[in-house]
């Protein structure tokens, strides 16, 4: 994405992750003013909705995807124990790369919401710090601004026959974020657990790292997905449930309000989602 000097107001929505509305991991969203001096070119990844777990035939044994962006798989049902199912996938976070494909590069990331089942429900996205996933024992541990999975990637969870004595519901996988959600490293009976959340970042927030580049927004928000946010159709909710988005408005161009000054490719707020 191609931007003109001037100053723009970007906000982004994370990703849940697979499960019903009471079940996933919801995603996070972040919003913050930002400046550039000359023209910029900037690359944004979009994160999309984790696959649902499944309880029926095959379909158990079909790893359930992480949505882009950098949510974990989901781990594979029991063949071996009738009822045992696949875990959902974790939510992709929405970034925003100077670089592309350089996570190093990364000056705002909205995290994605760890998978659920009716065992465990998901961990919300952050925030600084995204949520844990509590099961029946284990605990799949969520990312922070110093640690959880690197690569901004939720850990995919495990599956149960890939393990000795395995049993019980596959692992779900955890959130994409700046820092990816961990998994429960446990296996065996009663080791079931939902995916845990990604971290948010945005370059100036406080609590943040100021990223290498000297880029840094103003005006920040940053709220978790278990919080109220404000969605891209204006209504407000509990984290985002569904794909991640991406908006960004015009704010001045050359110097110039663009609402006095109307810039045909930016006039008007342009969201971004998957597909």
């Amino acid at each position: 994405m191609n931007l003109k000097k001037g100053s723009y107001y970007f906000e982004a929505w994370g990703a849940a992750g697979g499960g019903t509305e009471s079940e996933a991991g919801r995603g996070g969203y972040t919003a913050g003013n930002i400046s550039f001096d000359s023209d910029k070119k900037i690359y944004v990844v979009v994160g999309c909705r984790g696959e649902n777990a499944t309880n029926s035939g095959y379909n158990k044994l079909t790893i359930k995807k992480g949505g882009c962006g950098g949510g974990g798989n989901g781990g594979k049902g029991s063949a071996k124990i009738r009822g045992y199912a696949a875990g959902s996938g974790g939510g992709g976070a929405t970034s925003v790369y100077l670089i592309k494909g350089d996570t190093s590069s990364r000056i705002m990331v909205s995290a994605g919401g760890g998978g659920g089942y009716e065992w465990c429900s998901g961990g919300h996205a952050g925030g600084l710090v995204g949520g844990n996933s509590v099961g029946k024992v284990y605990t799949a541990y969520e990312a922070t601004q110093t640690r959880g999975n690197v690569n901004g990637i939720g850990d995919n969870g495990y599956s149960k026959d890939d393990v000795q004595n395995g049993g019980g519901q596959g692992n779900c996988g955890c959130g994409g974020g700046y820092y990816g959600g961990k998994t429960s490293e446990h296996e065996g009976y009663q080791s079931d657990v939902g995916g845990s959340g990604g971290s948010s970042y945005i370059s100036g927030h406080n609590g943040c790292t100021s990223h290498r580049s000297g880029y840094q927004f103003s005006n920040t928000k940053m709220l978790a997905g278990n919080e109220r946010i404000p969605l891209p159709s204006g209504e407000y909710a509990t984290g985002n449930y569904g794909d991640g988005y991406f908006r960004i408005s015009c704010v001045k161009w050359n110097n110039v309000p663009a609402t006095q000054e109307p810039i045909d490719y930016m006039n008007k707020p342009r969201i971004f989602k998957r597909g």
